[in-house]
């Protein structure tokens, strides 16, 4: 469910690690739970780029009842920020959460050449609906993810399957989707005049529709009861609404994470 940005693909530094990220989970006790830990990503710069990008990341959470904060709650696609679990049992929940994008998305600098005249897509908050069904090694989940500063409306989803391979390694993987409405897909995808006339690129107004379609897969070794390591690859394929961009260059990408966490 991932590429190099957070806001964009549901695959973001923090989704990208959803599944794998074993002990960020949030519990059902009134006790604090906190993750620790570091990681590294190599991904294309912008979704579509043909250049690549690496970037190191801190992996940040705390769970404590039905709060969560950072990474902690794995697998709902949002930002670093806080969250609520308003309902949540042995197999389902659901909640709401608020961050902050960690990376912005767009930069001129990502490529000077092919985005120049373009503009930068600001860091914004983004607030999130969520529901999450885990079953033993089966998981999926859905958000609606909101963004201010006008970028719109996107859905996110995925499937993800785990089992371990011995008492200590674990793999994984799944399908993930994001849907975006006109006004998402314009802000991420879309050309207007102006950027048209500043760039010389053709305009182009995407409507409604996906804009990536996510495989990946994963494996976790547990060094602890406490301490994990793990790394993640996902291919990611930007369909028509997306790849008919000029901005973009290629329409399937490739990412690949490896990280190291510590939960106490």
């Amino acid at each position: 469910m991932k590429t190099f940005k957070l806001a964009l693909v549901s695959a973001t530094v923090i989704s990208a690690l959803a599944p794998t990220l074993v002990f960020a989970q949030a519990q059902n006790g009134d006790e604090w739970k906190y993750t620790v830990g570091v990681g590294a990503m190599s991904g294309p710069k912008y979704p579509g780029s043909s250049d690549t990008k690496i970037q190191g990341f801190p992996v940040l959470g705390a769970t404590y009842g039905r709060f969560f904060f950072g990474a902690a709650d794995s697998g709902v696609t949002i930002p670093v920020g806080i969250g609520y679990n308003f309902f949540q049992n042995k197999n389902w929940k659901a909640g709401i959460g608020i961050g902050y994008d960690m990376f912005s998305v767009r930069k001129e600098s990502d490529n000077e050449q092919k985005l120049h005249g373009l503009g930068d897509i600001e860091r914004t908050t983004r607030t999130a609906i969520f529901t999450k069904y885990t079953n033993h090694g089966f998981s999926a989940f859905g958000a609606v993810v909101n963004s201010a500063k006008g970028q719109g409306i996107q859905l996110k989803g995925g499937v993800d399957l785990s089992t371990n391979v011995t008492p200590r390694l674990l793999a994984n993987a799944g399908p993930s989707f994001t849907w975006g409405n006109e006004k998402s897909n314009k802000t991420f995808f879309g050309v207007n005049e102006v950027q048209s006339a500043n760039s010389g690129k053709r305009q182009y107004s995407p409507s409604a529709g996906f804009t990536d379609v996510s495989l990946s897969a994963g494996l976790t070794y547990l060094v602890s009861s406490s301490w994990s390591i793990g790394s993640k690859v996902s291919v990611s394929y930007l369909p028509d609404t997306a790849s008919d961009s000029p901005i973009v260059d290629k329409d399937v990408t490739t990412s690949y994470t490896i990280f190291t966490a510590y939960r106490f």
